[in-house]
C-alpha cells in the first residue's frame, strides 16, 4: 500500500528523493506518474497530462509524503525529526487507500476491507463502520459491517 520509511530516515535523503521525483517528471519519466496521481490535481489525469503540467518541488515533496502515508510534507518531517507520531496517521492511510483503489472498483469485498481495518487496528486506531465508510467514500459489499464489531 504505502511505502515504508527506512529504519533511520533522514530529511536529506527524503529531500533528495523529492528532487529525484521532480527531475524524473521534467525528464518525462512515466514511472513516477502513479506517485504524482496521489496529488488531488493529478488524480484523474493520464500520464501524458501529468507530464505536461508544471510541477514544483513542494508538489514532489507532498506526493512523496503521501506515498509514505503522511498527510503532508510537514507531518513527514515532524516524524523524521522526532517531534511527530511514530506511526502513519490513520486519516492518511484511508486517503491513500481511497486514491489508489477507489476508482478501480465499484465496491470492496469483505477481505479487502478487513485488511484495512487490521492495518488501522495495528496503528492503535479503532474505527467503526460508519466512520470508515465516511472517510473512504467506499460502498461495501454485504457482510463488511460485521468486521467492525
Amino acid at each position: 500500500m504505502s511505502k515504508s520509511l527506512p529504519s533511520k530516515p533522514s530529511m536529506v535523503q527524503l529531500r533528495n528523493q523529492a528532487k529525484d521525483l521532480l527531475k524524473a517528471h521534467r525528464g518525462g519519466d512515466r514511472s513516477i506518474c502513479a506517485a504524482l496521481r496521489l496529488l488531488g490535481r493529478f488524480e484523474h489525469a493520464n500520464d501524458a497530462e501529468i507530464l505536461k503540467r508544471r510541477l514544483a518541488l513542494h508538489d514532489a515533496q507532498h506526493a512523496l509524503a503521501l506515498e509514505y502515508g503522511f498527510e503532508n510534507w510537514n507531518a513527514l518531517r515532524a516524524r523524521v525529526e522526532g517531534s511527530g507520531s511514530p506511526e502513519v496517521a490513520p486519516a492518511a492511510l484511508l486517503k491513500l487507500a481511497r486514491r489508489r483503489l477507489g476508482r478501480e472498483m465499484p465496491y470492496f469485498p469483505p477481505q479487502m476491507v478487513k485488511g484495512y481495518v487490521q492495518a488501522l487496528n495495528a496503528l492503535g486506531t479503532k474505527i467503526d463502520y460508519v466512520d470508515f465508510a465516511a472517510a473512504t467514500g467506499w460502498a461495501f459489499s454485504f457482510g463488511c459491517k460485521s468486521l467492525f464489531q
